[in-house]
């Protein structure tokens, strides 16, 4: 190498072209490059298979979760309870990841059946408002201790904090506490 700088564009994948030009040598593929937009690649709206979620991913990462998952998108959270229902299904007995996939698709299928939908969506609101309704109406069960004091009691005070202070560290900022 002729200098430091040519070393260090060699160590990071970039080479003098042999016959003019400069463009770096794209260290995955080993083809020469003439832009860096060949270096960034866009990102696709893809929607979980399983659950619905839409999420924003390359191409690239794409296809490397659909090869996992049998050529279905699934989102991170559907993969992880994939993952885990293959390890219970191996402990139990021989169970492919086809097959933990198919499960937990079956599963994500029947809560997220419309009229079961709306049953959830109906008991998340009655539990809110039973959740309000004790709040409101000063029901203590909701909480092992009172997180302020209930009207008409008083927290008396014995001594002032202040009072270990001498009247210059009170003030100065500087004075050590």
């Amino acid at each position: 190498m002729e200098n430091d700088a040519d070393e260090d564009m060699h160590h990071f994948g970039y080479d003098k072209p042999a016959i003019g030009g400069s463009s770096p040598i794209d260290i995955y593929s080993g083809a020469h490059s003439t832009s860096l937009e060949s270096y960034t690649t866009e990102e696709e709206q893809v929607k979980c298979e399983c659950c619905g979620l839409a999420e924003e991913c390359t191409p690239a990462y794409i296809m490397r979760i659909r090869d996992m998952y049998c050529g279905k998108w699934v989102c991170g959270l559907c993969a992880e309870a994939v993952k885990e229902e293959h390890v219970r299904g191996q402990e139990e007995g021989a169970m492919s990841m086809a097959d933990a996939l198919h499960a937990h698709m079956r599963m994500c299928m029947q809560f997220n059946e419309p009229e079961k939908k709306g049953k959830h969506v109906a008991d998340l609101a009655a539990a809110m408002t039973r959740l309000l309704r004790k709040s409101v109406d000063g029901s203590t069960s909701l909480r092992s201790a009172p997180s302020s004091p209930r009207r008409g009691t008083f927290i008396s005070r014995a001594n002032s904090c202040l009072s270990a202070f001498s009247p210059s560290q009170r003030y100065d900022d500087d004075a050590p506490l």
